[in-house]
């Protein structure tokens, strides 16, 4: 979900910067979740910080950095350790904002925890991938609405003392947008036609075989005389195949941490109209054609303004969050035992 954050057309034209801070808090606060009593996972590993007793273990943040980054993805490598203390002072604050709310007897509105269990819920393609989800980290839907009860008890906390100061205006998102233009660059995109013809040793059908018949359907596909869309409707064995293979639109980047990552590069390189060479992954191969091309531009305001003023929203939720919780702090016992 988070690896590829970065990367999606979702946020095609966005401020990487904004997007990065909205990611770290997201993951801030599943990890909160996860370090919460609420939830029942074993906490084995070394302890980072305690807030009034409270522990902050050390595979929390890892785990982040690997869901907001992917473990391929070089940027684990040349800003972990600024992501990890980022993450980690972002849960110590989010700790020191909850004990200060059940101090005070704060209670969280249940119509807006309901509602951001249906908004997760609804997130995902199908119930099937929901419940995967929730099985991939030990979790319940009744532990998401014990999360989603925390992150209104914090918004109510940093409401109740910012109110308006959050809201970003127009104004302030047509500053950004004009301050900081490359974060709008749509870059150069193909958009193209993908077949795929799987290794599957459980059905028999090994390496060999698998490339003796993706050669085959190469042939007929550079052969001509019948549509490429109508050969991967018949041949392929890729998610895109109900619709002829179609990928849409392909930027460099745009493959990065998937099982499709060996095709960037060939894809990029063809142009409109043509078909690639065969090309070898872990799951099979695969055939491609180029369909057309989207050269790079920048992405209007109006296309962004919205995700734009909720993104900077979201920044200031966090500026807030730490603001806030610097406040608090003095009246707590925080204790930082080791780096992330």
């Amino acid at each position: 979900m988070f690896g590829t954050c970065l990367h999606t057309e979702e946020y095609a034209g966005m401020p990487g910067g904004v997007i990065r801070f909205v990611c770290i808090l997201f993951l801030s606060a599943l990890l909160f979740f996860f370090l919460s009593p609420v939830h029942g996972m074993a906490e084995p590993g070394k302890v980072l910080a305690r807030v009034n007793g409270v522990n902050i273990y050390g595979w929390q943040i890892t785990l982040a950095e690997s869901l907001l980054f992917g473990s391929r993805n070089p940027h684990v490598h040349t800003e972990s350790q600024t992501l990890k203390q980022e993450i980690l002072k972002n849960v110590i604050d989010m700790e020191v904002l909850f004990q200060d709310a059940q101090k005070r007897g704060i209670e969280p509105d249940k119509r807006l925890v309901d509602g951001f269990v249906w908004n997760y819920k609804a997130s995902f393609p199908s119930l099937a991938e929901y419940q995967s989800a929730l099985r991939g980290m030990n979790a319940t839907e009744r532990e998401i609405a014990a999360l989603a009860g925390r992150i209104v008890i914090m918004g109510a906390c940093i409401e109740e003392r910012y109110g308006a100061l959050l809201t970003p205006t127009e104004a302030e998102a047509q500053k950004y947008y004009d301050e900081n233009p490359s974060d709008f660059v749509l870059p150069r995109a193909l958009r193209v036609r993908h077949i795929l013809i799987k290794k599957d040793a459980a059905k028999g059908v090994d390496g060999k075989t698998a490339k003796a018949r993706a050669q085959q359907v190469l042939a007929r596909a550079k052969k001509g005389g019948e549509a490429f869309a109508a050969i991967a409707r018949e041949a392929s064995e890729g998610p895109e195949k109900d619709q002829g293979g179609d990928m849409g639109y392909v930027s460099e980047g745009a493959l990065k941490n998937t099982e499709l990552e060996p095709l960037e590069k060939i894809i990029l390189k063809l142009q409109p109209g043509e078909i690639g060479n065969l090309v070898e992954t872990d799951i099979g191969y695969h055939i491609v054609k180029a369909l057309d091309e989207r050269p790079e531009s920048i992405t209007p305001f109006e296309t962004v303004k919205e995700r734009l003023i909720s993104a900077l929203q979201k920044k200031k939720m966090v500026e807030a969050l730490n603001q806030l919780a610097s406040e608090l702090k003095p009246g707590f016992d925080i204790e930082v035992l080791a780096n992330p």
